[in-house]
């Protein structure tokens, strides 16, 4: 029973995340394309983002492989909209890319060749790739 009721747990998160998904959809669709900026911790970001991931992530038994450098500026981002464009690359790279390797890579630098301080986030896997 409570197995049963984390999964109905999990799945109201997501079902309430794609709803937000949905009114942000409308809302640019509407014009207003980003929310505030604000200061985001890249780290934060990566790891807010996982949980809305992380049962088809444990469900799929996947190697999540973490490499983000230490002392990485903040982002001045959109803290939200940049959650749910993470979570939407994690969630395909689970869907599309693991079918054979069980591996995804989340990555995290400081970019290079920048005049200002930029960072650089990548997801990843080994899937067949997008012609």
């Amino acid at each position: 029973m409570e197995r049963y009721g984390k999964l109905i747990q999990d799945e109201s998160e997501r079902l309430s995340a794609l709803v937000e998904q949905v009114l942000r959809y409308g809302s640019m669709k509407g014009g207003h394309m980003i929310g505030g900026r604000e200061p985001v911790a890249i780290e934060d970001l990566i790891e807010d983002s996982l949980p809305s991931s992380e049962a088809a992530v444990h469900g799929a038994s996947l190697l999540i492989e973490r490499q983000v450098e230490p002392g990485l500026p903040l982002m001045l981002a959109d803290g939200v909209a940049m959650r749910h464009a993470l979570q939407n690359l994690l969630d395909n790279a689970v869907k599309y890319g693991t079918s054979d390797t069980r591996w995804i890579g989340i990555f995290a630098a400081a970019a290079k060749d920048r005049e200002k301080p930029a960072v650089e986030i990548r997801i990843a896997d080994r899937g067949p790739g997008i012609p």
